[in-house]
């Protein structure tokens, strides 16, 4: 059995102790929402407080790098296939054998062996999980989910939808902490005077008004709507041209529908792009047809560069856009309602996003990297404080 062969280099129980040593797990590196967030993390801890470590299931990814430039080391359980026993035993005895004084899952994959590896080494660390979705589990899943949620000291959610999720997967709500995503607030401010050069780079003319869909290319993003949306005649005699950054495997049936309704001329497949702001710069419009989201990061940074937005009217893009103007929700699953939305904002001279940038950097000041942190480290120190509070023993040891 998993439990006659306990690791043997149990770490050193430091929690009251500084700098604290955090294993983030996550799935991958790519760009993710919740990857971005954990790189994001990483890159600005305050390395005399905290010293992360990364682990992934699976090998490479874009954000690799940036972790690696912060400083941050950075291994592989090296997953090959999800039903892998054996792979299975090691990667439990490598979570259990951690140094780390806090384990902070990211993933709901991820989630699951952390807690199997708690269950069977009976480790005394604490561990967070951060939920970034709206989406609830259904079936056998759901049921190994709420199970594995049970074994966690603490939640972070990233938006009141998020929460919800939480909630439904019976997670009591005084465990639940609200954390919002981290964004460089300042970072996002539009550069007017670099929009020309960008957009004669992307071949776009003049006369074109760029609507900029950024996003994973999955079913719940809906981006096959926008697409359709697209057809609508006032759109086409207004020059519009739409560009949709990212990758996913939706990619090729976005194709085939853009194809099909010869669309080939106004519909852009961007790929992976590390530039978002250049995009942002380039575009007259930002839209977000998902069907359902936790709290997205590409709409924080389209709402902190002043653009119009947009988006379906559900949960999580109403916690972002609640405090900006010049938006239109609409609902999902909608493609001649994205149209009008879109054709409202034609001709909106860019001169006025840069005052309309910086009163929505003020209002948006809660995803500052700082405020986000602050609130990250408050959440750890609650954590590891509460393994002196005999209250609290049964759930880290469990």
């Amino acid at each position: 059995m998993l439990s006659d062969h306990l690791p043997t280099d149990r770490p050193t129980q430091r929690f009251g102790k500084y700098p604290r040593r955090v294993l983030f797990l996550v799935n991958s590196l790519r760009l993710g929402g919740s990857e971005r967030n954990m790189t994001t993390f990483c890159q600005h801890m305050n390395r005399r407080l905290y010293r992360p470590k990364v682990v992934t299931l699976i090998p490479g990814g874009e954000l690799e790098g940036a972790l690696r430039d912060a400083g941050t080391d950075v291994c592989c359980l090296n997953r090959n296939a999800p039903y892998d026993v054996l792979f299975v035993r090691r990667a439990l005895v490598r979570i259990a054998r951690t140094n780390a004084d806090l384990i902070h899952v990211f993933s709901h994959a991820m989630a699951f062996y952390a807690a199997a590896a708690k269950t069977v080494y009976r480790f005394r660390q604490p561990m967070i999980f951060s939920e970034g979705t709206s989406i609830a589990q259904i079936g056998i899943k759901r049921w190994l989910h709420g199970w594995a949620l049970s074994r966690f000291a603490a939640y972070a959610a990233n938006s009141p939808a998020s929460r919800g999720n939480l909630l439904q997967s019976g997670v009591p709500s005084s465990r639940i902490t609200t954390i919002p995503n981290p964004h460089d607030v300042q970072g996002g401010r539009r550069r007017l005077g670099d929009r020309a050069s960008v957009r004669s780079a992307l071949g776009v003319h003049s006369n074109e008004t760029v609507v900029l869909c950024v996003c994973r290319l999955i079913r719940t993003k809906r981006v096959c709507d926008l697409v359709a949306a697209m057809r609508a005649p006032a759109l086409s005699s207004c020059n519009v041209v739409l560009m949709i950054a990212g990758e996913g495997p939706e990619r090729d049936r976005i194709r085939c529908l853009v194809n099909t309704l010869n669309l080939a001329d106004r519909v852009r497949l961007l790929g992976t792009r590390a530039d978002v702001p250049e995009l942002l710069d380039a575009a007259d419009i930002f839209v977000l047809p998902s069907e359902v989201e936790g709290l997205p990061n590409a709409l924080i940074e389209a709402a902190l560069a002043g653009i119009p937005i947009v988006a379906s009217d559900i949960p999580g893009v109403r916690d972002v856009v609640e405090a900006c103007s010049r938006v239109t929700l609409v609902p999902a699953r909608r493609p001649e309602q994205l149209a009008r939305a879109i054709l409202a904002y034609h001709g909106c001279p860019p001169q006025a996003r840069a005052q309309e940038a910086v009163r929505r950097q003020n209002a948006l000041s809660r995803y500052c990297i700082d405020n986000v942190l602050g609130q990250l480290y408050g959440l750890y120190d609650t954590v590891c404080g509460r393994l002196d509070d005999s209250s609290w023993r049964h759930v880290t040891a469990r």
